[in-house]
């Protein structure tokens, strides 16, 4: 084989290999990566509290392995990732915006949205350093439901809650989730209404995984369970 038709074949296969890629990278964008909010994220900073109880056992957010150091988070620029527990205690802080419930879930090793059980997506971050690649998840944190499990979800307080469909949950802007829930109807106090609107805390949720419905008295002492947040959270 002469020379210029071995150097011709190389181009032809090194396009080949090229076009391969391509293609490849544009379907795992859109069919495993495809959530604008990793995408293309945008900085905010907000928090809210949730409980959730997977076949009778709470999940203890307090752990070591949900926690991030507060150093890396207590900032309103674009964080490495859009999550994060710190504090020791229920307080969830979202750091881009649009996040929706299964993002969060899946963050902590729950999937229920789809894609890749690892990674949270694809995205392109420009400031304030230029990073392109996957975001990984937390961790496999959270204990998997039996596959027999509902999902109820209730957002509120011990007095007043209300419950949300599973899918507004998963699907929606956690904004829009809480929409009808802000200010004094998520807290129990006046002093824990002021430090709500300091901090930004859009509500809390409660989700249980179990096979039957909790019944009001189980949603009511649950609800007493979270603990008061403080005015010296990370803002």
């Amino acid at each position: 084989m002469k020379k210029n038709q071995i150097s011709k074949l190389i181009v032809s296969i090194f396009l080949v290999i090229l076009i391969i890629c391509l293609a490849v990278f544009s379907y795992a964008k859109i069919n495993w990566f495809n959530y604008d909010v990793i995408n293309n994220p945008k900085p905010t900073h907000y928090h809210f509290r949730i409980q959730m109880i997977i076949d009778s056992i709470p999940a203890d957010f307090t752990e070591p392995h949900f926690q991030t150091q507060k150093g890396d988070v207590c900032t309103s620029e674009l964080t490495d990732s859009p999550i994060h527990v710190h504090d020791e205690n229920q307080v969830i802080h979202i750091h881009w915006d649009h996040m929706t419930g299964g993002l969060f879930l899946k963050d902590y090793g729950l999937n229920y949205i789809g894609g890749l059980d690892h990674y949270l997506g694809f995205t392109t971050i420009t400031k304030p350093k230029l990073k392109i690649g996957l975001v990984t998840i937390h961790g496999q944190d959270l204990p998997k439901p039996n596959n027999s499990s509902n999902f109820y979800v209730y957002i509120g307080n011990a007095d007043k809650y209300t419950q949300k469909n599973w899918s507004e949950f998963l699907q929606q802007d956690l904004k829009v989730f809480f929409s009808d829930n802000l200010a004094s109807s998520s807290f129990d106090s006046v002093e824990q209404v002021k430090i709500q609107q300091n901090i930004s805390l859009i509500g809390n949720v409660i989700i249980y995984a179990q096979r039957t419905e909790p019944s009001a008295s189980e949603i009511k002492n649950q609800f007493q369970k979270f603990i008061p947040i403080k005015a010296g959270e990370c803002e």
